[in-house]
């Protein structure tokens, strides 16, 4: 009999980055538990068909030059984007621990980058990003983790910052309402393998 190395459903979490800031406004009331400066907590997107890591690691641009005959390569940016497919379940009434579509459409189309003000309700101001490479220390898009499940007993998570992210709705008869999320853009990446499924986002 064959074996798998990964062979568990995957798991997906969001939040909004670095969310300790005490904020209100109608974009934090829009975006409901992706948001809580009292505990950042990954929401799950649950009810998930099919989930894909796009991009996942350092952009190059690659030369040559005349001292050799090969290609080197420089590297630009990180670069990390994936979508997931949920059916659009309204999870509200469930409890914290899953995320209602409504709310990553509201964040989606309002406020796609995050925000980096402090104060006040979800602002943006891109000349404010200006540390690129490493986490941003303020709310910077937002952080988004796949994770599978191996064979070992091991959790394999990949963990995409400062993301930016799209939502869009497919609807269609006799079916349930389909939300296809995708992120693009994070500014830092990684890779662990844990003892422990994802619990808590912190962005320390």
């Amino acid at each position: 009999m064959a074996k798998s190395f990964l062979v568990s459903a995957a798991k997906v979490g969001t939040v909004l980055e670095n969310n300790t800031a005490a904020l209100s406004g109608t974009n934090i009331t829009g975006v409901g538990c992706l948001y809580d400066s009292a505990d950042q907590t990954y929401e799950i997107i649950a009810d998930n068909t099919d989930v894909a890591i796009d991009a996942f690691g350092l952009e190059h641009e690659t030369f040559q030059d005349n001292e050799d005959h090969y290609d080197h390569m420089v590297d630009l940016r990180y670069i990390g984007s994936g979508n997931v497919t949920t059916v659009a379940i309204d999870d509200t009434a469930t409890g914290a621990g899953t995320l209602d579509a409504a709310n990553l459409i509201h964040a989606a189309t309002f406020v796609p980058n995050g925000g980096n003000s402090l104060t006040g309700d979800l602002l943006w101001n891109p000349a404010d990003d200006t540390a690129a490479g490493t986490k941003a220390s303020d709310l910077r898009g937002y952080a988004v983790i796949v994770e599978k499940k191996t064979a070992g007993g091991k959790f394999v998570q990949w963990t995409f910052h400062n993301a930016r992210i799209e939502a869009t709705p497919s609807f269609a008869t006799k079916q349930s309402t389909r939300l296809n999320f995708r992120w693009a853009d994070a500014r830092l990446i990684d890779f662990a393998v844990s003892a422990t499924t994802f619990t808590n986002h912190s962005d320390a």
